[in-house]
């Protein structure tokens, strides 16, 4: 580990990169001027402050050009960036121009701008405006949102990242590799299941991740099955001695089933477990149902029979 010896705070560029090596999500802020148009920015500086009352706040530049209406504003909206909306966050660092005219977009409930495509957003009232230094922090009470469990985008160092770089990883997977990639896909509070040899129920999973056009891949079997999922997180890393492979599972929400897939989804709450021959996905589907009633997920790590659960907040308010 390096050997920190304390820097005086006297160089500005140097201070912000010791601030951008803490990763964050990204967000538009986004809220209407004086004449009902629509006014927006990307930051990184948003945090969560309270559960009850909900708060969050973000912090606005008074440099940028929009200063003046976020500082007035009495409602704004946070939409947290999807990892594949790296163009809109360019979009929305620009300080000029109509930044709008191509993002899809719509009104909030609250009349402030809410982007299509984010994996969460948030609707707020201004509460507070504090100033500090050559920002002020907007303050604001949540009254609507509404969040999905896909994979954000991500900042650190000046760069974006991603929060899935295990998934983009395993897309050059070889066929011939000792890999089992399966997944727990969710569908209207039921979890997709399929069934083997003798009826013993599994869950989907094939010998890498794949990519669209891929047959043999999960996602190619995910489709042949007539499942149309998005995989956001993985959610469990494990060695599988016995059968000397490793297993990667991620976490999956449907979004269309054919008729004959909907045929194979059984309620979360009531899962028959004796009908499944593999002990470790058992453990890993009781931890799902455990993790799914409070709304905080986690990943394993381990082997089929012992390791560690890391735990991850999924709550868009914390």
């Amino acid at each position: 580990m390096k050997d920190f010896s304390g820097r005086a705070v006297d160089d500005v560029r140097k201070f912000r990169n010791a601030l951008a090596t803490f990763a964050t999500g990204v967000t538009v802020v986004t809220t209407r001027d004086g004449e009902g148009a629509p006014q927006g920015f990307t930051a990184n500086s948003f945090t969560s402050v309270s559960l009850n009352p909900p708060l969050i706040l973000v912090c606005v530049a008074r440099s940028a050009n929009c200063f003046p209406i976020f500082a007035a504003c009495k409602h704004f909206a946070v939409n947290i960036l999807h990892e594949e909306q790296r163009a809109v966050s360019e979009v929305f660092a620009v300080g000029t121009g109509d930044r709008f005219s191509g993002i899809d977009w719509e009104w909030s409930p609250l009349r402030s701008p809410r982007l299509r495509g984010v994996v969460s957003w948030l609707d707020c009232r201004t509460v507070q405006s504090i100033d500090a230094g050559d920002h002020i922090i907007l303050v604001g009470e949540v009254e609507h949102f509404d969040y999905s469990q896909e994979a954000p985008l991500g900042y650190c160092g000046g760069n974006y990242i991603s929060f899935d770089l295990a998934g983009k990883a395993l897309l050059s997977t070889s066929t011939g590799d000792a890999v089992e990639v399966g997944a727990i896909i969710e569908y209207d509070n039921c979890l997709f299941l399929q069934k083997g040899p003798a009826g013993i129920l599994k869950l989907p999973c094939a010998d890498r991740l794949g990519v669209q056009g891929d047959d043999a891949g999960l996602y190619g079997l995910l489709a042949s099955a007539g499942v149309t999922a998005t995989l956001s997180f993985v959610y469990s890393v494990y060695e599988d001695e016995t059968r000397h492979s490793q297993c990667i599972y991620y976490r999956g929400v449907a979004s269309d089933l054919s008729c004959s897939a909907k045929e194979q989804l059984l309620p979360i709450d009531a899962i028959p477990w004796s009908e499944f021959d593999d002990p470790a996905v058992v453990s890993m589907l009781q931890r799902y149902v455990r993790e799914k009633k409070n709304d905080a997920f986690g990943i394993y790590i381990g082997d089929e029979k012992q390791g560690r659960v890391e735990q991850l907040a999924t709550q868009v308010v914390e």
